[in-house]
């Protein structure tokens, strides 16, 4: 097997399922990559991080549609800035991320083990590009140079990336601004001339925002699917 820079794997958990956990499980047994399950609320199976904790680790409001703040994405951020963790990258994935099998996600962590990039994602647009992107707006009270947005839903962030952005946080965590993670890893990324890169057409992945993955979106060649919000169409 080929030798691999250290990646961990980062799951963000909304609602657990048994697809979650015996894939992750199987993943980590089979590769021998560390893998941690981060979760909204204290499940038994996955980290939970106080909510305090982000509050005073100066990390808040890296997602934006949901009515508890911190959410899961808060308390990954916290434990890749406050544990000893030892890794190069974190793929960091959402739980309605649904990868057919365990090889698909380790192959892609082989095919991009020697870019060097500190973001990889499926989208990455600027203003001029995507106009109609509807929070633009959040970029007004950043110092950023530009504007960009990325879509993090499956992604790899660097070690030197979280840095950046836990530092950046904490600068401006008292100004009224939301970090949403959208706008923050790659703008973070062009302000610091950090690399980034999104992923290749051939690695089959289907990756939107809407609408939700259906039955007939799964009996086509992908791969790696976004949005599974039904937990019955997941399946080993």
């Amino acid at each position: 097997m080929e030798k691999l820079n250290k990646n961990i794997i980062v799951v963000l958990i909304k609602k657990l399922d048994k697809y979650l956990i015996d894939f992750y499980k199987n993943f980590k047994k089979k590769y021998n990559i560390e893998v941690f399950l981060i979760s909204d609320s204290n499940i038994k199976t996955c980290k939970f991080y106080e909510d305090n904790l982000c509050v005073k680790n100066k990390i808040r409001d890296l997602t934006m549609w949901f009515k508890t703040n911190p959410t899961a994405w808060d308390r990954a951020i916290y434990f890749l800035k406050t544990h000893n963790i030892n890794y190069d990258f974190a793929w960091i994935i959402e739980d309605d991320v649904y990868i057919k099998k365990i090889e698909y996600l380790y192959n892609i962590i082989k095919k991009y083990n020697k870019k060097n990039h500190d973001l990889i994602s499926p989208y990455i647009n600027s203003y001029e590009q995507f106009k109609t992107w509807p929070h633009w707006n959040l970029l007004e009270n950043h110092n950023f140079k530009k504007r960009y947005y990325s879509y993090n839903c499956f992604c790899r962030a660097s070690k030197n990336l979280i840095k950046y952005s836990c530092d950046y946080m904490e600068e401006n965590f008292s100004k009224n601004i939301i970090f949403f993670h959208e706008i923050l890893f790659i703008n973070i990324c062009i302000n610091n001339k950090l690399k980034y890169l999104t992923f290749k057409k051939n690695d089959d992945l289907c990756i939107r925002y809407r609408p939700e993955i259906g039955q007939s979106d799964l009996n086509e060649n992908f791969k790696i699917y976004h949005p599974v919000k039904d937990s019955k169409l997941k399946k080993l």
